[in-house]
């Protein structure tokens, strides 16, 4: 597992992190590995359908259409509130 051999070598807790990602595949990953995850929708049909459902709803803490304040604030405000 990829992810795992760079928290390994860094010395970071997947807890402890946030994935920004605009792939399913690598989303669901994160999440499954205890980071806090946003996805970023395109236009992928596969990403689910509606403005938050799918696959996409089930394994994002958040998902946005662009990585802009405005966006990921009202969605995740601990990463802007510390």
């Amino acid at each position: 597992m990829a992810f795992q051999k760079v928290l390994d070598h860094i010395g970071v807790k997947a807890e402890d992190c946030v994935m920004f990602e605009d792939s399913l595949r690598n989303t669901k990953q994160a999440k499954a590995m205890g980071m806090t995850t946003v996805f970023i929708r395109g236009t992928d049909p596969e990403q689910g359908e509606g403005e938050g459902g799918g696959l996409a709803a089930e394994v994002s803490d958040a998902i946005v259409t662009q990585m802009v304040r405005d966006q990921l604030e009202p969605a995740l405000p601990a990463l802007f509130h510390v």
